[in-house]
């Protein structure tokens, strides 16, 4: 009995043991649309079990499975590998994965992309986040710089001369300190570039349009296309059709008389799917028939008499004033420091609409195999001038007997005057069509994706006036004094009618056209269970021309010739290699060739003589990734970037004084001419990422990357004074060039940290920023040295000091400043039945595109339920009204710093507003299942 006794006792005492020693890891995989897959094959990582297969149910169960934690990869070829990482052995609940199908629109489709549910732990091996179009919505964001600004390590830059608080001021995102034209930009995995500037603008951007938006910041092997992928890559992905019913309609209006919406349907019936989307945003802006002060173009006629010039950057006898700057250097003082003559008015209204297209058909030979062709537009049109407008502290100095009792000048006073003077008004039309089609196949395991795209940028201008040799007549308020045809005129607000001569006038006067197409092939073979070899090609062209119309002469002058292209050929061979249960390494080789074909001179007539430069460049780049446990992820990149000349760098037409004055080139007294550089080296970069994601209690999650990015031969301009003048039509103008050339070396590096947490239900937080440098270093002896002297140029390139804008009299690489550092603060809450409330502020540090000390701008949403799957919510953006004035100012009246400069001396800056506080009230209805 006692032997019985501890016998029942021992067994009896071992079961709990037992029952912890293993389990069984069970589960089905089925595709995005709920249908099994069968084939597929499943692993454990640490390997404890040998690979199985899925039932023709799409069912899986490996049994026996020692206690511990592991991560659970399922592999089919055809679909994008899913790794279910930290599954507990014993599991009491079956598992279930969804592959999605594999596609080269987005670049998490690679096996070390891991994926946790209900996080956004990064364990690849390099620095990526996706923002998906719910982001932009709980913010009530329709463009897409202000959301992209909370992203640690990016920047949606503005220019120096565009208005910030317009909607259709020109905006790129930029990526660790890297400018515009060193980032790989794309749609659905499609390179676009304009060749005007080597880059694509976001203003008309419609963030309703894209399902998501990638950023991969640093030396990523991920992306099949990585052409100036120097400080990392932006993929706006516009989403594949559904498997299930899905759509959504939103509805709404904002504060300055704007209205948008969204219709968006998707599904599959049989072996078809589709996706169907149309966008729709338009608002006046904060300009609304906004009136300003303007001076008379060289060669403007009063009442029939021609005038003389009405402003001077030195103060006529007898008055002094805020200018010159203290420190100033040659050119500082502004053309229109002092005016003599004011008109009244041009009237601004920031107008701007936004439309988007989406179509795509997609059928579906089985789970595996399938053939998708779609179109995505982007249309659009905003008020040219008022996205540029920029206004300056003028003095008025009419003369020292002038009555100014009754007018609204002081004499020897200042007064807002628009600098950026357009007579007539202008507006910028935008068309952005994209075809394109993707094929995609499995035999076993082995993954085949083929594609091909053709998309056009078309970015003309068009004004008022009727033709380019007609001149344009408009009725204006004078005030002040003015030479007519050599006699001294008063003017004390009376109404003249005031002629602007063709030469002076817009008409049609600029075009920007990109015709752009190519094709991407890619095979991916698995070695193991996590191993595969890629193999790739890519081959793209763009064609590309730029032009304006020369007032009077209606000659074309083309700054980009018709028949210019880029060539550009990218094999990629890429590895994923794991080793033993804790790491992966990822090597890739990009073999780029680059051919540009461009005119180097401007035509005698309509025939051009073209040159063609061929470049080759071996981007090697290796990611690894660590992980000591299923809470912690360590990540390393490195390798190298090529930047080719962009068509308008080595496509820069030599000009005469007379062309560019002919076609309204002046600024002042002064005029600069294109010169072009001949062959310019391209830029050539290596970078290295360290970092890591960290899995704390709670559902924290805790990110760190720390960069460094050398670069070489970095575009700038060479702006040199010739100390010649030019005299056309009566006025002697200052005669400057300018050159493209290379800087020898300079350097990104930062730090970049987020802590966020976001769960189902409940409160959640984010807490993140950066700390940046982008600097020219091993600067040569004769770099500010020109051929007209010393310290004439480059004056704001200063070794080890972040870069500045262009300002009055100096250049700089780039007409963007890089903030030295930028932050982000959210908390929300999110309710069981879809409430969702936030308040969120970013952080502009000092060197802010904005030109004006460090600051914050705050955002809030309230959303509320109001119907079975309808919201109402109201967003406001700019919640504290933060730099909201609706226009640039510049001058030593606006809150703009000083720029520091190379001399010592100091610079003027202008003052780029965020913009008026926007209340935006919109209605979301969703139907079917979430995609």
């Amino acid at each position: 009995m006692r032997l019985l006794l501890i016998v029942t006792f021992l067994i009896n005492g071992s079961l709990p043991a037992q029952a912890q020693t293993g389990g069984t890891v069970s589960g089905t995989v089925r595709d995005a649309g709920g249908h099994p897959i069968a084939g597929a094959a499943v692993t454990l990582a640490p390997s404890r079990a040998p690979e199985v297969r899925t039932d023709a149910h799409g069912g899986f169960s490996i049994a026996n499975v020692p206690a511990g934690t592991y991560d659970v990869s399922v592999l089919k070829g055809g679909f994008v590998p899913y790794t279910y990482a930290g599954v507990v052995v014993p599991t009491s609940a079956p598992l279930a994965f969804t592959l999605s199908a594999a596609s080269l629109d987005t670049m998490r489709q690679i096996a070390s992309v891991h994926t946790s549910a209900g996080s956004s732990f990064n364990t690849s091996s390099t620095a990526i986040q996706t923002l998906s179009q719910q982001n932009f919505v709980d913010q009530g964001q329709l463009q897409v710089g202000h959301v992209l600004d909370e992203i640690p390590g990016v920047v949606s830059n503005r220019p120096d001369s565009a208005n910030g608080a317009a909607p259709g001021s020109i905006t790129s995102p930029n990526l660790r300190g890297a400018f515009d034209w060193e980032k790989s930009n794309l749609i659905d995995g499609f390179p676009l570039i304009a060749g005007k500037s080597g880059d694509y603008d976001t203003p008309l951007v419609n963030s309703l349009l894209f399902s998501d938006v990638e950023i991969v910041k640093g030396p990523t092997a991920y992306a099949n296309e990585i052409n100036y992928g120097i400080g990392g890559t932006i993929n706006f992905v516009t989403g594949a059709p559904t498997l299930t019913p899905h759509d959504t309609l939103i509805a709404g209006f904002d504060n300055q008389q704007g209205a948008f919406g969204e219709l968006r349907l998707s599904d599959t019936i049989g072996h078809v799917g589709y996706v169907i989307a149309l966008v729709r945003s338009g608002t006046n802006g904060p300009l609304d028939d906004y009136p300003t002060y303007v001076t008379l173009p060289s060669g403007t006629k009063v009442n029939g008499a021609t005038a003389s010039s009405t402003i001077t950057s030195s103060a006529p006898t007898g008055y002094s004033g805020p200018y010159p700057v203290p420190g100033s250097i040659k050119g500082s003082n502004p053309s229109a420091a002092y005016t003599t003559l004011a008109a009244c008015c041009q009237d601004f209204t920031s107008t701007y609409q936004s439309n988007g297209e989406l179509v795509k058909l997609a059928y579906h030979f089985s789970n595996t195999t399938s053939l998708t062709a779609g179109y995505v537009g982007i249309q659009g049109n905003y008020d040219g001038p008022a996205s540029g407008l920029t206004q300056i502290y003028s003095t008025f100095t009419p003369g020292l007997s002038y009555d100014t009792a009754g007018t609204p000048f002081a004499n020897g006073g200042q007064f807002l005057l628009n600098q950026t003077t357009t007579l007539p008004n202008q507006n910028v039309i935008d068309n952005e069509p994209m075809f394109e089609a993707q094929f995609r196949t499995a035999i076993g395991n082995d993954t085949f994706l083929a594609r091909w795209y053709s998309a056009v940028l078309e970015r003309p201008t068009y004004s008022d006036s009727p033709n380019p040799a007609a001149t344009y007549t408009t009725p204006l308020q004078l005030w002040g004094t003015v030479k007519l045809a050599g006699t001294p005129t008063t003017f004390t607000g009376q109404t003249a009618d005031v002629t602007v001569p063709d030469s002076s006038a817009y008409v049609n006067s600029m075009g920007d056209f990109d015709h752009l197409h190519g094709m991407s092939y890619e095979w991916s073979h698995p070695l193991a269970s996590e191993d595969f070899l890629t193999l790739a090609y890519d081959a793209d062209t763009s064609l590309t021309q730029s032009y304006k119309v020369a007032p009077g002469t209606a000659a074309v002058q083309y700054s980009i010739a018709p028949g210019t292209r880029q060539d550009m050929n990218n094999w990629l061979v890429r590895g994923v290699f794991g080793f033993g249960d804790k790491a992966q390494l990822t090597l890739a080789n990009y073999y780029n060739v680059y051919r540009s074909t461009f005119a180097p001179t401007a035509p005698t007539d309509t025939s051009f003589d073209f040159s063609t430069v061929t470049s080759t460049h071996d981007d090697p780049r290796l990611g690894f990734v660590y992980r000591p446990d299923p809470d912690l992820s360590l990540r390393f990149s490195v390798g190298s970037s090529i930047a080719p000349p962009y068509p308008s760098l080595i496509d820069n037409n030599t000009e005469t004084p007379e062309e560019v004055l002919a076609a309204g080139g002046a600024v002042g007294t002064t005029v600069t001419v294109p010169v072009n550089s001949g062959t310019l080296k391209p830029e050539t970069a290596f970078a290295y990422d360290v970092g890591g994601d960290a899995r704390l209690p709670h559902g924290n999650i805790l990110s760190v990357d720390l960069y460094l990015t050398n670069i070489w031969n970095q575009f700038l301009t060479q702006i040199t004074d010739t100390n010649t003048t030019y005299t056309y039509n009566g006025t002697p103008y200052e005669v400057y060039t300018s050159t493209n050339g290379n800087l020898a070396q300079s350097r990104d590096q930062g730090i970049e940290v987020a802590l966020h947490r976001d769960p189902a239900v409940g409160y959640g937080y984010t807490v993140s920023g950066d700390l940046a440098r982008a600097y020219a270093y091993n600067l040569p002896p004769g770099f500010y040295s020109t051929a007209a002297g010393g310290l004439e140029t480059n004056l704001g390139v200063i070794p080890g000091i972040n870069y500045i804008s262009n300002g009055s009299g100096y250049n700089n690489i780039s007409n963007k400043s890089e903030p030295y550092s930028m932050g982000y603060v959210e908390i929300h809450r999110r309710g069981s039945w879809g409430q969702f409330v936030s308040l969120g502020l970013t952080y502009y540090g000092s060197n802010n595109m904005f030109n004006i000390p460090a600051y914050f701008v705050g955002h809030a949403t309230i959303r509320q339920p109001v119907a079975k799957d309808t919201s109402l919510q109201v967003s406001v953006d700019n919640l504290f009204g933060s730099n909201d004035l609706p226009y640039t100012v510049y001058g030593v009246n606006s809150g703009a710093l000083y720029a520091p400069l190379i001399t010592g001396q100091t610079g003027l800056k202008a003052d780029v507003p965020y913009g008026p506080s926007t209340v935006r009230v919109m209605l979301v209805r969703t139907f079917g299942a979430a995609p």
